[in-house]
């Protein structure tokens, strides 16, 4: 739960309002009561199909489109991939020990379907390995995501979660493609 949800979390016609009325995830991190998850549920089920996808798979699915369009081949062996080439972007790089190699090669062989199933257990290891970044690192990669563009992309309450599904819908864009 997170200990300081956003003022307007139950405001109406505000942007977190809707997220946590819309989203689970959103509800139980802000720290909702069970009736407002199991609602929060409901009606992200009750929304037309194209308005439950995340923007990550909008944005994933957009970019697969324009490069398939152009002719480019996406070359990917997976989420592990994906998710190293994203931290990659951020200017991190892998600490002696820390595992990352590993990860992304069992994450490549999970697969897309296999990470979404295995996602508590890919955040423990990424937020074990964030709580490791000193705070200059930090604060090199979150610039590096502005400049970049991907922190537009991301969550920013919850980074090693929505790199993680940015990573699960490139790969399975890039599969599609």
């Amino acid at each position: 739960m997170n200990p300081h949800p956003p003022n307007d979390i139950r405001t109406l016609g505000t942007h977190h309002h809707w997220l946590f009325t819309h989203d689970p995830r959103y509800a139980r991190h802000w720290g909702g009561t069970e009736e407002e998850i199991r609602q929060a549920a409901k009606n992200r089920e009750s929304l037309p199909e194209h308005q439950r996808k995340s923007p990550h798979h909008v944005h994933a699915e957009r970019d697969a489109k324009i490069l398939a369009e152009l002719g480019v081949k996406i070359v990917c062996q997976g989420p592990g991939t994906e998710l190293k080439r994203l931290i990659d972007s951020l200017g991190i790089e892998a600490k002696l020990g820390c595992g990352c190699e590993a990860l992304a090669r069992q994450m490549d062989q999970w697969g897309p379907e296999g990470c979404a199933q295995r996602r508590d257990e890919i955040l423990a290891k990424l937020r074990e390995n964030a709580s490791k970044l000193g705070w200059l690192e930090k604060i090199k990669a979150a610039a590096n995501a502005v400049l970049t563009g991907l922190a537009f992309q991301l969550d920013m309450s919850d980074p090693a979660a929505s790199l993680l599904d940015e990573a699960i819908c490139r790969a399975q864009a890039a599969s599609a493609a």
